[in-house]
């Protein structure tokens, strides 16, 4: 388990430092931190909910969390009616699944269901509020790490420009 979580927050490092541009205003360095949050809060109701209902809990399971992070990547790189027929399809599939004759691959079936179910909830829901918040601080000209007010970068590089004219 503890080799699995060194994966996930290895993998949560790469997200965020894909997320960064040279601009300090349009990087997004909190959504790639908390899509992989929205992921794994989401995989975590869906395995709760399905223990609770008693469905036996199998090794092969682990595998879930990172299928749902990958399908949030490609969820959210679509429109919200792709989204949606995404999520539709896949828990069918899932749920289909759940007839077949082996139990392994029922109990897997019966947790990737509800984990996608429960991370299409949390993406639409939580990540989308994220992601508001995110447009909010880059509409306001918010440093992305920080928050702190800063100059939009034409502005920055002209005035750089001029001071670096007035120089000489």
């Amino acid at each position: 388990m503890s080799d699995c979580l060194q994966l996930r927050s290895n993998g949560g490092s790469v997200d965020v430092v894909t997320c960064m541009m040279g601009d300090v205003v349009r990087s997004k360095p909190w959504l790639g931190l908390m899509g992989n949050v929205s992921a794994v809060m989401a995989t975590s109701a869906a395995f709760g909910l399905a223990m609770y209902l008693g469905i036996e809990f199998i090794g092969i399971n682990l595998a879930a969390p990172f299928l749902m992070i990958e399908r949030m990547g490609h969820m959210m790189s679509e429109a919200a009616v792709s989204i949606t027929i995404t999520s539709l399809t896949d828990m069918i599939s899932f749920w289909i699944g759940i007839l077949s004759p082996f139990p392994s691959v029922q109990i897997f079936c019966a947790y990737s269901g509800f984990a996608v179910c429960f991370t299409y909830l949390w993406h639409v829901t939580f990540f989308a509020g994220c992601m508001a918040v995110s447009g909010h601080c880059e509409f306001k000209n918010l440093h992305a790490i920080f928050g702190y007010k800063v100059l939009p970068e034409s502005v920055a590089i002209k005035e750089s420009l001029s001071n670096f004219a007035l120089l000489y």
